[in-house]
């Protein structure tokens, strides 16, 4: 983008503030927080409206993770917010609004959040995509981490008249892990259990004899309270056929392919499956290998740094130990940029995934999008052999759903939000890569990150959580359902010697805010099937990685790669 804007605004009057506009998006891309800064100058110099510039600013440092050195961001947005009145953009005031309401729930100020929020009202401001309800279940959440004991509740759930066969399924509580199976119950009469108030709701399914569903819900229980549910019971729903894949003959070379879903989360796909919703997970669950990463913090930026950089996440010295935790910082969404970045040069040159793969005789496809504070690589890279740099070909940043795709999931052809649509087509063209890529058969490695799975799910993941009988519909519930699909096709073109991976750099707690624990499962050649105990390091993936490509490294171990010790050597 910036190449093609170019250095200088058009002549022409009408397209000099919005080349302004886009080239400050563009240098923000590209963490370029001087380039940002220069851009805003100019553009103010020309005489550009100053109340649109420092929103403008605001919103760009605060959604690139980038950092002022003068100003917090969060002073940056609320000075911006104080001067609102100026803003002839409705869409500048909306997106100004929302991210000051998240910035201040991530900050821990919930309570200057629900106060905004209600004067932000009385005014009649656009506050779509927030309500109340979210930001008031974030206070409650916050205020709950801080006991020491947690207050118990009573949920007593009033069951129908069963079929032959039917379950009655319940979640576990969050002091388990979250990838656990449902609790059975037997479904008859009525049923009372006592529940530890969580930052998970209590999720429950009328499970039928052939692994549908007849009802499912949300309920949250609460203190010294019992709450009713009285489940109805639907026409039975049937769970979507998906054998497994007719196996490829096996060509002696292991090839590994990893899909990255951005802010997938283990309760959600407990959820779906239990209802019978995702059989390739399904699939995938019962027949690989599983864990719960840890991400530590829970943020896109760090984690995805430490799949690309293994080695650079080790601590080995003063000046290590403060960067690290400069990139951590840098890494939560409303904060910025690395504070400690200048100590990157006392550092010894951390080993990237990419070219340390493809420096012998491998390939690797970098699909990771370089975003902002997040540079790991140029997106759609091949790096090898030889540690040669090539583009993909045909690379397509989106494509519309096909019919086929809607008609299986028809929810999908109903976004609610403006931008849903676009998310879902940037979906569908990764996806579609990584099928390219796969067919063409030249590539070792692939490493994709689903990153519209991130915005769609903070935007609908509220509606998940409100307490009632939903019976699985949700626009979210269907974007996962898509998801399920685009990964059994992706898995059909492995052969026998193949590995796919499937995993997600954070869970989802509430719409603002991210959950450590993160989704995995690997299957394919050889895979043992199982669990890894305890909840490893996400960064020790990038070791695992290396070890199923039967190159040696030095990268930190979590324990996450002890599986691939079983398999046989890497062929090829």
């Amino acid at each position: 983008a910036v190449e093609v804007l170019g250095p200088a605004p058009p002549a022409e009057p009408e397209l000099r503030f919005p080349w302004y506009r886009l080239r400050a998006q563009a240098a923000a891309g590209l963490a370029d927080l001087p380039g940002v800064r220069a851009v805003f100058s100019a553009w103010r110099a020309e005489g550009g409206d100053p109340g649109e510039i420092a929103a403008s600013y605001a919103l760009l440092v605060s959604s690139y993770s980038l950092r002022d050195p003068d100003v917090a961001t969060l002073d940056l947005l609320a000075a911006a917010w104080r001067d609102r009145e100026r803003l002839a953009d409705p869409q500048l005031r909306r997106g100004l609004l929302r991210r000051l309401l998240g910035t201040l729930v991530v900050e821990g100020r919930t309570e200057q959040a629900l106060a905004l929020f209600d004067r932000a009202a009385a005014e009649g401001a656009d506050l779509s995509g927030v309500t109340r309800e979210d930001l008031d279940l974030a206070r409650s959440q916050q205020l709950l981490a801080r006991r020491e004991e947690r207050p118990v509740g009573t949920v007593r759930f009033s069951l129908p008249e069963v079929e032959p066969g039917d379950r009655f399924l319940v979640s576990p509580g969050d002091e388990l892990p979250p990838d656990g199976a449902y609790r059975a119950w037997p479904p008859f009469g009525g049923l009372e259990i006592e529940r530890p108030l969580g930052f998970a709701p209590v999720r429950w399914v009328l499970a039928s004899a052939d692994g549908g569903s007849r009802a499912s819900g949300t309920v949250w229980p609460l203190a010294g309270r019992a709450v009713e549910v009285r489940v109805a019971a639907r026409p039975a729903s049937r769970p979507a056929p998906s054998g497994p894949p007719a196996p490829r003959e096996p060509d002696g070379r292991r090839r590994v392919f990893v899909v990255v879903l951005d802010c997938a989360d283990w309760r959600l796909v407990r959820y779906l499956d239990s209802r019978g919703d995702l059989p390739v997970f399904r699939r995938l669950l019962a027949a690989g290998h599983t864990a719960v990463l840890d991400s530590d913090p829970p943020y896109t930026a760090v984690a995805v740094e430490a799949l690309a950089r293994p080695q650079q996440q080790g601590v080995g010295s003063f000046a290590a130990l403060v960067h690290q935790l400069g990139v951590e910082i840098a890494g939560l969404n409303f904060v910025g940029a690395n504070p400690f970045a200048p100590l990157r040069w006392l550092l010894p040159p951390g080993e990237d995934l990419f070219a340390t793969l493809g420096a012998g005789h491998l390939v690797t496809a970098n699909l990771l999008r370089s975003f902002g504070a997040l540079q790991v690589g140029r997106q759609a890279e091949l790096v090898g052999p030889g540690g040669q740099r090539r583009r993909v070909a045909g690379y397509r940043g989106s494509r519309p759903l096909s019919a086929d795709e809607l008609a299986a999931v028809p929810g999908l052809s109903r976004p609610p939000r403006e931008n849903d649509g676009l998310l879902l087509q940037e979906m569908a063209a990764d996806f579609d890569t990584a099928e390219a890529i796969v067919d063409e058969r030249s590539v070792d490695l692939l490493l994709l990150r689903v990153a519209s799975l991130d915005l769609l799910t903070h935007g609908h993941f509220a509606a998940s959580l409100r307490s009632g009988q939903d019976d699985g519909e949700g626009f979210l519930y269907d974007v996962y359902r898509y998801v399920d699909r685009r990964i059994g096709d992706l898995e059909r073109r492995l052969d026998g010697d193949d590995v796919l991976v499937v995993l997600s750099d954070h869970g989802i707690r509430t719409a603002f805010e991210h959950d450590r624990h993160c989704l995995f499962v690997a299957v394919g050649a050889a895979v043992p099937p199982g669990r890894t105990p305890g909840r490893p390091g996400i960064r020790g993936v990038g070791r695992m990685l290396a070890d199923l490509l039967g190159v040696e490294t030095a990268w930190p171990a979590t324990g996450i790669e002890a599986w691939v010790e079983e398999l046989p050597p890497a062929g090829g």
